[in-house]
């Protein structure tokens, strides 16, 4: 005798239909995470060493590019405090993806690994590449610290905005795809992605980098938070709608929602 089941399904975490928007495959994961640590090495090799000394003048302003120069701010060390609390508290945010099922726990935390090193990596290579002087060299005020040991000309790119950003984003791409329809979506993804700009605020306002340097400090974190995860994204889950399963004595009608 032939019969019919119909099966209603909810897409969401813990039900039984559900199949993670993310993959790890080893082989690529760790070809992603050696080319990460690449370009981590890839920076401390660029560096030339000590560099040349200072002869206590302010440099003239005027050799800043005028997209730059308004940002030219003398340093404060309350205000580069601050910024690098808010980048901490930016890269926390996907502490929020732990409402994930445990079963998730593991490709949230190399996904995110391998984003942070891939970041770390591009912005240790290109500081490398640059000696851009701060801005708060061209000041009265400069960081006592950062003319002691040569990090006055690490201004290009905005290191603490790439990490905030990467954060932020990262979280906002990967809380959607798990909880597309959750409440605290727009609360997440607007909290993570403020301190990210919080962030890159006072690394202008502490005198520790120009507006070109957050600029650029944003798009590789944020294209790196993005990136990551949408190179472990998996395509074969269970559509929404309705299917129809051919069984031995009868059919299987599912609807998914």
């Amino acid at each position: 005798m032939l019969g019919a089941v119909l099966v209603l399904s909810g897409m969401c975490p813990g039900d039984s239909v559900f199949v993670s928007p993310y993959r790890l495959t080893w082989p690529a994961d760790l070809a992603l995470t050696g080319a990460g640590a690449g370009l981590a090495l890839s920076g401390f090799f660029l560096e030339d060493g000590d560099p040349p000394a200072w002869d206590g003048v302010p440099l003239d302003p005027s050799g800043v590019p005028a997209f730059d120069r308004w940002t030219v701010n003398p340093y404060s060390r309350e205000l580069d405090d601050a910024g690098t609390a808010l980048q901490l508290a930016a890269m926390a945010t996907p502490a929020v993806l732990a409402a994930a099922d445990t079963d998730q726990w593991l490709t949230i935390g190399v996904m995110y690994a391998q984003s942070v090193l891939i970041v770390g990596g591009l912005k240790n290579t290109m500081k490398g590449l640059t000696d851009r002087n701060r801005p708060y060299m061209y000041t009265d005020e400069p960081s006592p610290e950062g003319v002691a040991d040569g990090d006055r000309l690490n201004s290009f790119p905005s290191g603490h905005t790439a990490y905030a950003f990467n954060g932020a984003v990262f979280t906002a791409t990967v809380f959607q795809e798990y909880f597309p329809e959750s409440p605290w979506r727009v609360p997440v993804i607007a909290g993570s992605m403020s301190l990210a700009a919080a962030t890159a605020v006072l690394r202008v306002e502490s005198g520790n980098h120009f507006f070109s340097d957050v600029l650029a400090g944003a798009a590789i974190g944020g294209l790196t938070g993005r990136l990551v995860p949408g190179l472990h994204r998996q395509d074969d889950r269970p559509s929404e709608g309705l299917s129809i399963t051919p069984l031995p004595s009868g059919g299987m009608v599912t609807l998914r929602f």
